[in-house]
């Protein structure tokens, strides 16, 4: 594995890259507050003609995640775009649909939380509480904090096949500084009992296609993926083919400590992305210029 290399900011690396795709929880805010420099560092970023776009595992429609940055006083003239796991599996889901979901009926068992559900309401998808009356299991992330709740409904969806779609891979996210269960988890637990899972967001390869897809320059050499979590921001560019930068905020925080330091315990961190098969281009303290 080559070394990663640290750098105190982007704008050491703005004559690399033309476009970045940009994680939000964890890098750009902490779910309520924007993090110190992202403005700055978005205007800084503008100034040098480059192009962002925001790529999150949120099961919300990128409009409303659109509406939260702008409520956050982030305005959407700082970026080009916005994409999320949610609007991934809203054009997946929606009608005509494509393969593999051309055979998946409308009635959806819901492991959701309430702010996730204007998903269900914009496919007219047909929610039920019997397990046995659902075609599959629409997966937007737990109501509860813990998987053994809910053991027994997927150990009964698993006999009875019934796929699940999985609509943010994350396995928790860090919440105002608390770490909370995410869909992944349950999707994760799901897969080890034999259910099949199809997953939108990072890190498969096709939500990274459909954002590269948005840049004025197409190129993935130009193009840089800038995020907090080793098991889908880095993972999902080294899988696409692009250079990574991995941030000190948000997860890499929870899983290494807020006092991490690059020159002594660099080390640890390549222990780590050995063990995971993932390998960060840059390591930066957090996103700044």
């Amino acid at each position: 594995m080559q070394q990663i290399i640290f750098y105190s900011g982007l704008s050491e690396l703005q004559d690399h890259y033309d476009s970045f795709i940009v994680d939000l929880w964890g890098v750009i805010h902490d779910g309520y507050h924007l993090f110190p420099h992202v403005l700055d560092t978005l205007k800084e970023l503008s100034k040098a003609k480059k192009e962002i776009i925001f790529l999150s595992n949120s099961p919300r429609r990128s409009s409303l995640l659109i509406k939260n940055l702008e409520e956050l006083n982030l305005p959407a003239t700082l970026y080009k775009a916005l994409y999320s796991s949610g609007e991934d599996a809203y054009k997946a889901l929606s009608i005509p649909r494509q393969e593999p979901y051309n055979h998946f009926g409308f009635k959806t068992y819901a492991l959701s939380q309430s702010m996730h559900q204007s998903l269900y309401y914009d496919l007219e998808l047909e929610t039920v509480d019997i397990i046995e009356e659902a075609d599959f299991i629409l997966n937007t992330g737990p109501q509860l904090l813990n998987i053994e709740e809910y053991q027994d409904v997927l150990q009964q969806a698993a006999r009875l096949k019934l796929p699940m779609v999985c609509v943010n891979p994350d396995i928790s996210a860090v919440h105002g500084g608390k770490l909370l269960l995410c869909a992944g988890a349950l999707a994760d637990y799901y897969e080890k009992i034999g259910g099949e899972v199809r997953y939108h967001g990072k890190p498969y390869p096709n939500v990274y296609q459909s954002v590269v897809e948005m840049f004025t320059i197409k190129d993935p050499k130009r193009t840089l993926a800038i995020g907090d979590s080793l098991r889908t921001d880095i993972k999902g560019g080294n899988s696409f083919g692009i250079d990574t930068a991995l941030v000190m905020t948000g997860l890499f925080s929870e899983e290494f400590g807020a006092n991490f330091d690059p020159d002594l315990d660099m080390q640890k961190l390549m222990n780590k992305c050995l063990q995971k098969d993932v390998h960060p281009t840059y390591l930066l303290p957090q996103f700044q210029w």
